[in-house]
Formats: structure tokens, C-alpha cells, sequence
């Protein structure tokens, strides 16, 4: 069962729940973008689109119709298309691993498709998924063989990056298998440089710190003999446009608890994380799962409500294909995919998202900890703040309670306006300070099972919500595994 918010009594016009007038910082150190050298101006907001890894995997029999094919990206796209994907913003289609010929392509050097499954080659399939209006992605890998023992990209990254840019590809996702952990930062800059220099703009999506030791092992070896280098977020933005952080995601809600956990943990323990993530330069959690049947629909819920909390990029992975796809998905999926107010929350972001708040089973504090309950803001656009909570077991507490005065410290740090434009090579980014006399009004956002997606509400008029007057705090009901409640404040007027 989803949550039912707990918004109590109302607030007092003029600040009073929100404490006393803030002084935050015109400047915050954490918030400066360092010197980059990939292709400025690229996915301005987090990316959205389709991902054939986590449904599909690695079939490459050509006589089936889920293998890696031309025939299931073409039958893919037009789901997209029919489907409303594409208007709601799903507009790369990313071909993962397993697309590959077994050898490179001898005239060129370069990575080519199977003949048998892509005829035509690259070329073909470009054509094929531009010819629905999508943005076209591929998969590699910086090693020299990628996941599934397909050739990989290293050693060729000049040949490769040229026969993509001749192909048309939008979207590069590298990933970092069979690659020494240590060559991890040179390769994937000198990738980065290649793709740069191509002569097309493609994004790129690096799979660099999912490779090394995470945030709980750098933490954990601090004080040791052998400590560990902190992540480098600051090399991460220089050079990818997003990335992935940790383990992939699994059509299992352990799997979605276990990335929340991490996201949670990072957050308190790992310098940078929180405030890594801006235009062009993103942090990736892995794919959706929304739409696939193994998933319980609340976990859907709260995976895509927490993606979008975080500013994440939002992949489905699940068959959207109209003869066995999106029409027969999980009661109310395909509107939870389509919910113009959360995909709101995520591309209209004013500044990163910030950990609010973690209950563990043992309490407080106990941000590593799976059967956890979290609350997360991040600031929108207009002075408007998204708050949401999310229950990882049936454990513990069942509300998450923030104060208000928290929340509008966050709405505050949002970037400065040459950051918001993809000015990613600013030197620092001004973090403007919010009214604090302005009392935010408070609204819920709808997550129960629906058939139709739904629609961005157009006054906030109706079913306003305010903050507990003497206590200044703001509780979310989340009584439930699984469970997961979503609130936006705007200014009161």
C-alpha cells in the first residue's frame, strides 16, 4: 500500500514555522564545476529515455524476437512513439550490451554490429531509431572486451568514436568491465576526448565509479594503514555527462532498497556526492523498473519517486513494445512512467537534491542501514521544493517528520543562473538565499495505481496542505515496505 501523507494544521503566513530569517552563503565551494574537456551543453537536465539491458539482457539468437536486434529496437521505438514515451519526454533509445560482431570491423578498426542481427550495420540502426524522432544510444566499453565478452572499446577509441559520429549516435554509455580499476581515469578521459573530438555532440555516460571501492569502503579504510582515495566526483563531471555509481539494479525491491541505502550513505559519508550532480554532469542510479511485473507496483512507485528526487536519469527498461508491452503492464505502470508532476520534480530542478533525513530499524543515524527510511528535498524551480519519503522494509518508523526551516535552507542552494543555462565550466555556482519570510504552501503529489498518466495540476488552489503550526515540522506517512510520499511547496500567494 502507498502512503498517506501526514501534512498537519497550517502554517502562519510571514515565517513563523520557518524559524527565524536565514543567512546562507552567496558562495558554496562544494557547488564549483571544474575545468571540463567533454562537450559542453549536452543533457541539460537529466536524460530520459529507453534502455534494453535489464529486460532484455544479452540474446543474440536471430530467430527470436527478444534477441538484440534491429527488429526489437524498431518494434521498441514505435512503442515509445504509441505509447506516449516519447512525449513525455523518453527520447533516447539506448542499445546495451550484446549488440556487437565478434570482430572489429576490418576496413575501419572499429567496434561493428552483428550482420546477422543489425543488417545494414550501425548506419541502419541510426537511421532506424531517428526515424521515429528518438535520440540514438549505444554501449561500449573502455576495456578491451565489454560484460558480455562482446569487443570492447580500448585501444581503439579515435576508430570507434569515428564510426559513431558517421553513424549518427547520440548517447555513448561506457561501461568499465575487464578494465583495471587503476587505468579507469585515464581511459575514460581519453574516451572522452575522442567523443569530443568526433565531430558530433554525444553524451556520455561512464560507468567509472561503480568500479571502484564505494563509498562505505573508502569510509570504513579512513583510518587505516591503507586508506582509499575519496570518489572523484570533480574528474567524474570533467569528463562524463553521467554516471554510474554503483551495482546494477535488479528486478527485485531488495535491489531498489539496496541502491537507496547506498544513495543514503553517500550522501552523509561521501565528500562531493550531494553536491556533484548539475546541468550536463549527473548522477546515475541505474535503470527503472517501472513496468515490469516482477515489480510490486509500490515499489515502481517509490524507485521512480526517489529517481526523480534525485535528479536521476530515468530509463525504462521494460517491453514497450504494443503488441506484448506497455498495454499489457502492471495495473497503473504506464501513468506512473507518464506522471507529469514527478518527471517535473526531476527535469525542473533548481539545485541537487539533499538528504533530509534517515530512520534506521536501530534509529537515527543509521544512514547504511537497508531497512531504513529516508527523506530527501530538492529544489524546483520558482522557490518551489520537493520533498519525498520512502520505507526500504516493513520495519521502523512509519513517518518521516522534517522541520521546515531544513527544507528552506535546501530550496536556497540551487545553482547560479550561468550553471542552469549548461554552463558547466563556471567557476563557482551562487547559491541565492530564500525569503525565509515567505511560507511555502504545501501540496501532495498522487502516487496511487491509475490508468491514465497524470497531468501537471494547474493552481494550487485545491487540496493545499500546510506544516504543523507550533511544531514547524512537516511529517510524511510511510507506513508500509515499499511505500513512498511525495509533497511539493510552493510559495503561499
Amino acid at each position: 500500500m502507498l502512503a498517506v501523507l501526514l501534512l498537519l494544521a497550517a502554517c502562519v503566513p510571514g515565517g513563523a514555522a520557518a524559524g527565524p530569517a536565514l543567512s546562507v552563503p552567496r558562495r558554496h565551494p562544494d557547488l564549483a564545476t571544474p575545468p571540463t574537456t567533454k562537450p559542453p551543453g549536452l543533457v541539460p537536465t537529466p536524460p530520459q529515455g529507453w534502455m534494453s539491458w535489464n529486460h532484455f539482457r544479452c540474446g543474440t539468437d536471430p530467430a527470436s524476437p527478444d534477441a538484440i536486434s534491429l527488429a526489437l529496437i524498431n518494434a521498441t521505438a514505435a512503442g515509445l512513439v504509441s505509447g506516449g514515451f516519447a512525449a513525455a519526454g523518453y527520447t533516447t533509445l539506448a542499445v546495451d550490451d550484446c549488440w556487437q560482431a565478434r570482430a572489429l570491423d576490418a576496413a575501419t578498426g572499429a567496434v561493428a554490429a552483428d550482420p546477422a542481427r543489425f543488417p545494414g550495420g550501425l548506419p541502419a540502426l541510426g537511421a532506424a531509431i531517428r526515424g521515429f524522432g528518438l535520440r540514438f544510444g549505444l554501449y561500449g566499453d573502455v576495456g578491451p572486451t565489454t560484460c558480455g565478452g562482446f569487443p570492447g572499446n580500448g585501444g581503439h577509441f579515435g576508430e570507434d568514436a569515428a564510426a559513431m559520429a558517421a553513424a549518427g549516435v547520440d548517447f555513448f554509455k561506457a561501461d568499465g568491465c575487464n578494465a583495471a580499476p587503476a587505468d579507469l581515469p585515464a581511459l575514460y578521459a581519453s574516451l572522452s576526448a575522442a567523443l569530443a573530438s568526433s565531430g558530433r555532440l554525444i553524451t556520455l555516460s561512464c560507468s567509472w565509479p561503480a568500479y571502484l571501492p564505494d563509498a562505505r569502503a573508502v569510509r570504513a579504510a579512513r583510518h587505516s594503514a591503507h586508506p582509499l582515495p575519496p570518489i572523484p566526483y570533480r574528474a567524474l563531471a570533467s569528463n562524463c555527462h553521467l554516471w554510474r555509481n554503483w551495482r546494477d539494479v535488479d528486478t527485485d525491491p531488495a535491489s531498489i532498497a539496496s541502491i537507496a541505502s547506498y544513495w543514503a550513505f553517500a550522501a552523509a559519508h561521501s565528500p562531493g556526492f550531494e553536491a556533484a550532480p548539475r546541468p550536463g554532469a549527473w548522477h546515475d542510479p541505474d535503470e527503472l523498473l517501472v513496468g515490469e511485473p516482477a515489480v510490486p507496483y509500490a515499489w515502481q512507485a517509490a524507485q521512480f519517486a526517489l529517481w526523480c528526487a534525485w535528479g536521476a536519469p530515468l530509463f525504462l527498461s521494460a517491453d514497450v513494445r504494443g503488441g506484448g508491452g506497455w498495454p499489457g503492464w502492471p495495473p497503473g505502470s504506464r501513468a506512473l512512467a507518464l506522471h507529469a508532476e514527478l518527471i517535473a520534480v526531476n527535469q525542473r530542478g533548481a539545485g541537487p537534491a539533499r538528504l533530509l533525513r534517515v530512520v534506521g530499524r536501530a534509529g537515527a543515524g543509521s544512514h547504511h542501514h537497508p531497512h531504513a527510511l529516508q527523506a530527501w528535498a530538492r529544489p524546483l524551480e520558482g522557490g518551489a521544493v520537493a520533498v519525498v519519503a520512502a520505507k526500504l522494509s516493513g520495519r521502523g518508523a512509519r513517518q518521516a517528520c522534517v522541520s521546515v526551516g531544513q527544507i528552506v535552507r535546501t530550496a536556497g542552494r540551487v545553482w547560479g543562473a550561468a550553471l542552469a543555462a549548461g554552463g558547466e565550466g563556471s567557476a563557482n555556482a551562487t547559491v541565492a538565499a530564500p525569503a525565509a519570510a515567505t511560507a511555502l504552501c504545501w501540496r501532495p503529489v498522487s502516487l496511487a495505481p491509475r490508468a491514465r498518466p497524470v497531468t501537471a495540476y494547474a493552481s494550487w488552489t485545491d487540496e493545499t496542505f500546510f506544516p504543523h503550526r507550533a511544531t514547524g515540522r512537516l511529517c510524511l506517512g510511510v507506513p508500509d515496505a515499499g511505500a513512498a510520499a511525495v509533497v511539493v511547496g510552493r510559495p503561499c500567494g
